[in-house]
């Protein structure tokens, strides 16, 4: 059976704040497979990001917010993100620097 999270259908955009080339798609990839849909992969604004930052956008999506937070073990923000959403997205993934 499907995860619960998959039935909510979510969109994520992920975004690569790293420095380092396709950090992003990777990520992408991976979440693909789990059964997210991503709307978009481009480079975060220049900036200083954690490992993994993520937005929520749609707070109903909680099944979706559960799964988010149990993979990369981080809290997620509610507040706006530092870029403007795409589309359908529900969740914004910042793949920040390594350390």
């Amino acid at each position: 059976t499907a995860e619960a999270f998959v039935r909510e259908e979510p969109h994520v955009s992920v975004l690569n704040g790293s420095g380092t080339a396709g950090m992003a798609q990777i990520e992408a990839d991976k979440l693909e497979a789990m059964g997210f849909g991503v709307d978009s992969v481009a480079n975060a604004p220049d900036g200083t990001y954690g490992k993994i930052e993520i937005y929520q956008i749609n707070k109903e999506k909680t099944e979706t917010a559960a799964k988010l937070k149990e993979l990369y073990g981080v809290t997620l923000k509610t507040a706006a993100p530092p870029v403007s959403v795409v589309g359908e997205t529900d969740f914004l993934i910042i793949v920040g620097s390594a350390e």
